[in-house]
């Protein structure tokens, strides 16, 4: 069955119009990663700008901080910090504050209450019976 020259031309008006779509859509995308790749482009010389300022600035905070008398400070996770003088010497005495403190919890045994000695011998003289019988 053939198409009429009526229905070839509605045929025709329809790839046509679908060609056409399709064209604008494949414009719209060119123009779309054009775009993209120029917003990249503008984000690369920004970041670059930024980590050019932010050395400038690690540069000018040292220079600063030496100039001033602070100090790193290395806190108990790692992180380093610049402090005061008076900041450092207020936590690096407070540092040896709780190391001199420490080992401050050992009771000499002469110092344990009765009760507590006699479950510690009960203990070893359990630990003993169960030895000798295991040995024999």
């Amino acid at each position: 069955m053939s198409m009429t020259e009526a229905e070839r031309a509605e045929a025709a008006a329809l790839i046509r119009q679908d060609l056409e779509e399709e064209h604008r859509q494949r414009l719209a995308g060119v123009v779309a990663s054009q775009e993209r790749a120029n917003d990249r482009r503008h984000d690369k010389n920004s970041q670059r700008r930024r980590e050019e300022m932010d050395g400038l600035r690690l540069q000018l905070q040292e220079k600063f901080y030496e100039d001033n008398g602070y100090q790193i400070y290395v806190d108990s996770r790692g992180n380093e910090m610049w402090l005061s003088p008076e900041e450092h010497a207020w936590r690096t005495s407070r540092r040896g504050a709780r190391r001199a403190d420490k080992g401050k919890h050992y009771v000499p045994v002469g110092n344990l209450p009765p009760k507590i000695i006699l479950f510690y011998i009960a203990g070893a003289a359990l630990a003993v019976g169960i030895g000798l019988m295991l040995v024999n």
